[in-house]
């Protein structure tokens, strides 16, 4: 749970009319002593400034009790109810005192106005995100709306190539979109996102505040975590009790408290699968790359580790073609960045379709691509006719009629918010091809996790129905060919960053068997009602 930030302030005035003030604009505040700069006192007169004198809680008390409170960082804020008075002691007060700034020295209409979750301090705001830019950061994710609860209303680094995104429960002022570009209403509609660094402000007591790291741990390497002067989060700070996978610690002090920079290790294993069928050679393949027989169960053995071990699906393969591979890779390994490719087919490292093998991706390049993106896929392939149109000429009108009615009906069932996106998709002419992707395995997981929750009980109830022995090797694979589209659905919704770079097709490697394109002459299915009109297929 979040705390709630109460700041501890000397009141210079009227404490009980501050204090009826705070109180009707809600804001929480511990009057810790009411002060007096000037006047008299047993019929002496006293002056901050003349004679380092004040009066503090009815006492009178000199200059170096002041400079005390101070280094042990007693108050958060001394508050005016004059606005004259801190023009008159704003700079004697820094001056003498040294540590005591200017953002700690405010009107009572500054702190109602301007204090709000966090501390009221423009120096702060301008030293964190000039230390972004000094770090060379890219795309930071600001978790807890930092900068929107503050005075940075301009960019003080307008010209650098940084971006700062924001999670904002409420609505914020238009003009806060000079600093963010972009907004999210909580951390699940960023969650697949990744950022050089994570920027948390909220006041947090040392529980909370390792639920909120773990929460947000695979999204970055780096947090970075203001941590209030005196707050319950300071004593577990200042003994480092951090998580451990936090290997360098930093910190920089600022006012009020200080900015931890938590980094972790980058990502070093890079698991990227060539998924194959048959023997394939590729000279100087990177030492990342795995081979991985796709459909073992059912073959001969290759020489290659298959995906029929452990939790696996390999019997399937005939059906959904590689993506009994990637369940495997989804069930079965651990790695950061998991890829998949083809026995004929690599990502271009180049801007060119061109095989050379010395242009195949590597594990430095994925990783390099990958901090400035979510995901790498194939160029977006634009065809003539429609993703119905695209099926039915590959297995024919009855064929891919009926599995787009189960597999929908399937999607309806277990993941209902798709359901528009899939007939938003099924109506356009672009995809992504081939189910080829490199991203992080957390990200992976979840497109896994989604997929096969409606593409396997689809693809068994077209099993039951279908008359296998009859359909072609083609119209066996529809959902093979339904996968490849669904990867488009998943993105489309999830709001990922994509890099695409080009499919080099190595033609020295045996084709794929020449397999004949279903129609409707070769053989029939009757396109079942899974439900009510709306669920069957879009007519191209």
């Amino acid at each position: 749970m979040l705390n709630e930030y109460v700041p501890n302030v000397i009141v210079v005035g009227d404490a009980e009319l501050f204090r009826a003030r705070a109180s009707r604009a809600g804001k929480a505040v511990r009057i810790i002593g009411t002060a007096s700069f000037y006047g008299t006192f047993d019929d002496q007169p006293y002056d901050l400034i003349e004679t380092r004198q004040f009066l503090l809680d009815g006492k009178l008390t000199d200059i170096d009790h002041l400079k005390s409170l101070v280094e042990r960082k007693a108050f958060d804020y001394i508050i005016f109810m004059n606005y004259a008075d801190v023009l008159t002691f704003t700079a004697f007060l820094v001056k003498v005192t040294r540590t005591v700034v200017g953002e700690q020295l405010i009107t009572a209409d500054t702190f109602i106005n301007c204090v709000r979750d966090n501390f009221y301090s423009f120096n702060n705001e301008n030293s964190l995100y000039r230390m972004l830019v000094t770090q060379k950061f890219r795309n930071v994710l600001d978790a807890d709306g930092y900068f929107a609860k503050g005075a940075l209303y301009v960019k003080p680094v307008p010209d650098h190539a940084l971006t700062v995104d924001a999670i904002l429960t409420e609505p914020t002022l238009p003009i806060f979109s000079n600093v963010y570009s972009r907004y999210y209403r909580s951390v699940v509609d960023c969650a697949f996102r990744h950022y050089d660094a994570i920027i948390l402000n909220a006041e947090r007591d040392w529980e909370s505040m390792l639920i909120k790291l773990y929460e947000l741990d695979k999204m970055s390497e780096t947090f970075i975590v203001f941590v209030r002067d005196n707050s319950p989060l300071k004593k577990f700070a200042d003994e480092d009790r951090w998580p451990k996978e936090f290997t360098k610690i930093n910190y920089s002090q600022v006012i009020n408290g200080r900015w931890y920079v938590l980094q972790k290790e980058p990502p070093n294993d890079v698991g990227l699968y060539v998924v194959t069928h048959k023997k394939y050679h590729v000279e100087g393949l990177p030492d990342c790359y795995r081979s991985i027989h796709a459909g073992r169960a059912l073959a001969d053995d290759l020489g290659y580790p298959g995906d029929d071990t452990d939790r696996s699906i390999s019997k399937l393969n005939p059906y959904i073609n590689e993506m009994t591979a990637a369940y495997w890779i989804w069930k079965n390994t651990s790695h950061d960045i998991v890829g998949i490719s083809h026995y004929r087919r690599f990502f271009s490292s180049r801007n060119s379709r061109d095989f050379k093998p010395e242009n195949i991706l590597t594990d430095k390049q994925t990783i390099a691509a990958l901090r400035y993106c979510d995901m790498i896929v194939a160029l977006e392939d634009n065809y003539a006719y429609n993703q119905y149109g695209f099926l039915v000429n590959d297995v024919g009108q009855s064929i891919a009629s009926t599995a787009l009615a189960m597999l929908k009906t399937m999607m309806t069932i277990h993941q209902p918010e798709y359901v528009d996106v899939f007939d938003y998709f099924m109506s356009t002419c672009a995809m992504f091809r081939c189910n080829m992707m490199v991203t992080r395995k957390y990200v992976f997981d979840a497109y896994c996790e989604w997929l096969f929750s409606f593409l396997l009980p689809a693809q068994e109830e077209f099993m039951k129905m279908a008359p296998l022995d009859k359909l072609t090797v083609n119209q066996k694979r529809i959902f093979g060919y339904l996968a490849e589209r669904m990867m488009n659905i998943w993105l489309l919704k999830n709001n990922l960053r994509l890099k695409e770079l080009p499919i080099m097709e190595n033609l020295s490697q045996p084709n794929q068997l020449e397999q004949s394109r279903g129609n409707d002459d070769e053989t029939q299915i009757s396109v079942v009602d899974l439900g009510s009109g709306s669920d069957r297929a879009p007519v191209g």
